[in-house]
């Protein structure tokens, strides 16, 4: 009898091990997935609640990028939402709070602007308007 709770004890142990080898892995990729966003986009932003508003100020602050062709784009930073940009990154579509702000010529892909952004809410605006789009919003000039 002893011997069985011995090892069920050790089972346990042994369970909690890997329960916590495993969360400190996935915070590894976590990370990693963080530094691949911030060496494109370079160091992010950090705010508890970003608006539209806060989005039309830092796109009105470079209106004159926005001309031939060039769109302002706001993203939730994931490996398909960063495709339309022309950005090819393996970071997942589990990264959460990412914004990416772009200013992009869409012919050629150039991204003439941007700015990552860190959060822990979006007002309700933006995060309707990301919604819509699939966590995409494309700001025509």
């Amino acid at each position: 009898m002893i011997k069985y709770v011995g090892i069920m004890v050790g089972g346990i142990a042994i369970g909690i091990i890997l329960d916590k080898m495993i969360i400190a892995v996935m915070e590894n990729k976590k990370l990693e997935r963080e530094k691949i966003l911030e060496k494109c986009f370079g160091e992010p932003m950090y705010t508890s609640l970003f608006s539209m508003a806060e989005v039309r100020d830092w796109i009105k602050s470079r209106e004159t990028l926005l001309q031939d062709g060039a769109k302002a784009i706001v993203l939730q930073a994931n490996s398909e939402t960063l495709k339309g940009i022309g950005k090819d990154l393996d970071i997942g579509n589990n990264l959460k709070n990412n914004l990416v702000i772009a200013i992009v010529d869409e012919s050629c892909k150039n991204i003439s602007d941007s700015v990552l952004i860190k959060y822990e809410t979006l007002d309700a605006r933006l995060d309707e308007a990301l919604s819509k789009g699939n966590g995409v919003l494309v700001v025509e000039a």
